[in-house]
This record gives structure tokens, sequence and C-alpha cells, in this order.
């Protein structure tokens, strides 16, 4: 397998790059910057959150599995393979973003990541064009890392073998189903909290496992199915939806940015798994509970 990689790294793979960063113009290059952004794992975090307060719950939870599973699949397999990136291992040929990502390479975390996030919500509008449409996104996102230098195409090939994976996986659970996981309020808590401590204790050096390890913790009360006080119906007027939302996100983006004003968000890995516990924990404890009191929002019946 080693020899196999190394000779598509150094091949075809390594031409493929330099090919696309060779016909990429300064425009395309800021759009490639810009998709790195959309489709990073703290950006569809967010999306969950939406969902949650404002759409339909079951259907931000099946995002936040895809989410989470993919965002843990992918830090398993990178840790496993340890591929260098196409800026690393050829640094004099292969043109670095300009904000290099200095994790591995293999299997892509843009592309497996985005594939199931976006492939459940387009499978719930249920319109075959929006199918062709994601398919097309997830090409532009392949070409965009490559364009960036930080994957080859064998890397978005395998991001997209685990994307579909475990978007075919989500989408096999009861479409009827509230809770994802038919179990007790205290058995989906022991589960939940299972994986966090596998994210740590495996993990730890993978700012997506990281993440999704805080992410598990601060949703605590959301899988233990505690707190009524903090049941918020998603439902209501499009303008009370609206502004539950968008208040909600500035106080997500105000708590986020107070978190990295004080070195936490990009700090040690220890404080990053805080800084998003911390935040999850606003996300689906607090805000509700904020949210009914200032009649954004009303109790679930």
């Amino acid at each position: 397998m080693e020899s196999l990689f190394q000779t598509w790294e150094a091949g075809s793979g390594l031409e493929v790059v330099l090919w696309v960063q060779a016909n990429t113009p300064e425009p395309l290059q800021t759009l490639a910057h810009l998709l790195a952004v959309v489709g990073s794992f703290p950006i569809y975090w967010l999306l969950f959150f939406v969902l949650y307060w404002s759409v339909d719950q079951t259907l931000a939870r099946r995002v936040l599995l895809a989410l989470l599973a993919s965002g843990v699949a992918i830090a398993v397999l990178k840790l496993t393979f340890q591929r260098p990136r196409p800026f690393v291992a050829f640094p004099e040929l292969v043109q670095a973003s300009f904000l290099p990502d200095d994790t591995f390479g293999f299997p892509s975390g843009h592309v497996g990541i985005t594939l199931p996030v976006l492939g459940v919500l387009v499978a719930a509008i249920g319109k075959r064009w929006v199918w062709w449409a994601l398919g097309v996104y997830i090409v532009a996102m392949g070409w965009a890392r490559m364009a960036l230098g930080v994957h080859y195409p064998q890397d978005i090939a395998g991001g997209a073998l685990v994307g579909l994976v475990i978007l075919f996986v989500v989408l096999r659970l009861p479409a009827g189903r509230t809770r994802l996981v038919p179990l007790s309020g205290t058995a989906r808590l022991l589960l939940a909290l299972a994986l966090a401590a596998v994210c740590i204790l495996l993990l730890w050096s993978d700012m997506a496992a990281v993440i999704a390890a805080g992410t598990i913790t601060g949703l605590a009360p959301e899988f233990a199915d505690r707190w009524r006080i903090t049941r918020m119906s998603p439902h209501g007027t499009a303008n009370q939806r609206f502004a539950r939302a968008v208040f909600g996100l500035v106080l997500l983006v105000l708590l986020l940015a107070l978190l990295l004003a004080a070195g936490w968000v990009m700090g040690p890995a220890a404080l990053q798994f805080l800084s998003f516990a911390a935040v999850a924990f606003f996300g689906v404890t607090l805000y509700p509970w904020l949210a009914m009191r200032l009649g954004l929002a009303y109790p679930q019946e």
C-alpha cells in the first residue's frame, strides 16, 4: 500500500495537481479559497444549529450524524495512512494555499464531509436536479482542493467514497423516527460520551475529531433527552424562524469570537475541545431557553 501511494503521488497524482494549478487563473483561486471555507467542518456545524432551531429537528439530527460520522471516519483514515499533502511532499513544485493545512492528506475531509451532509439535505428536498447540482458541487470542491495544492485526485476519490458510504447508512435510517438511535435517553448519552472518548483518546491530533468530541459532549442534554424546559419547537411563522436563526447565529459567532480572542479555538486541543463543547451546549440548551423567554420560540407540545 505504501509503494502504491508513493507511485500515485509522484506520478499521475502529482501530474494532475500540477495541471490543475497551471490552468487555474487568479480569480478562480479566490473561488477555491471560498470553497475551502464554506466546505469546512465548522460551517456545517453551524448549519446543524440553524436546522435545529428553525427548520426540522429530525433533519438536523440526521445532518449532525452525517457530520460527526464522516468527520471521525476521515480522521481515523488520515491517521491510519498518514499521507503527506502535495505541497508538503513536493514543496518545490506545488504551490501551497495561503492557509496551508499541515495535517495528512488522504482522504479529503472537505469532500468526505460535504457529500453526506449536503446529501442528507438533498434527499430531504427530493428533487433529481438537486442531486445533479450536488454532484457538480462535489466536483468543484475536489478541483478547489487540488488547485490549492492540498490534495491529490486519489485523496478526492477516497473522500467521496467515505462520504457515499456515510450517506448511504444515514439515509437507510427510518425517515419517520424522531430519535435516530432507538435507545433510552441514558443509553444514548452513554453511547455518545463513549464516542467522544474514542475521539479524545485516539484522534486527539486531528482538529475535526476534537471538534466532534467537544460537540458530542456539549450536546449531552440533547442525547439524554433531558431538561424539558429547553425543548423548543422549530416551528412558527416565517418571521419567527428567520429571527430565531439569525439571532442564534449572531450569539454563536460572538461566543466563538470571544473564545477565539482568548486563544481557545485555535489553541491546544484541550482548549479547542472545551470551546466547542461550550458552544454546542449553548446551541441546544441555553439558546432554546433564551429564545422561548424572548418570545422567539415556543415549547414543543
